[in-house]
């Protein structure tokens, strides 16, 4: 797990020599508690900006460690998950999101490694 103040540089640390990096994390868009989208970092980039809850948009960091010349993932999916609140950290999520995790760990699984 990599912690709110170590954000995207730690990411891109941990990812250097793997061909995709798989990325879960919270959301809030105002769709219902618990759904979950998928994108990539080309949707991401469209929000980069000089700071994030994170310190620096994954996006941005990423294309950093590309044109340092470094051995970054050819592929980043991100799972955002719909949460109440972004900005409150902890080591498990609400109750009723705990009840989901096994639910979202099959699906991306299953996206991830298909048959």
């Amino acid at each position: 797990m990599v912690g709110n103040e170590e954000g995207g540089f730690s990411l891109l640390e941990e990812s250097l020599g793997y061909d995709r990096l798989v990325v879960v994390d919270s959301i809030m868009i105002g769709d219902a508690l618990g759904t979950m989208t998928r994108f990539g970092l080309k949707e991401l980039a469209r929000t980069i900006h000089a700071c994030s809850p994170h310190g620096m948009n994954l996006a941005t960091v990423m294309e950093f460690g590309r044109r340092q010349g470094l051995d970054v993932p050819e592929e980043t999916i991100i799972y955002a998950i719909e949460v109440r609140d972004v900005l409150t950290f902890g080591e498990r999520p609400c109750p009723e999101l705990e009840l989901m995790v096994d639910s979202f760990a099959e699906t991306i699984a299953s996206e991830i490694f298909p048959d």
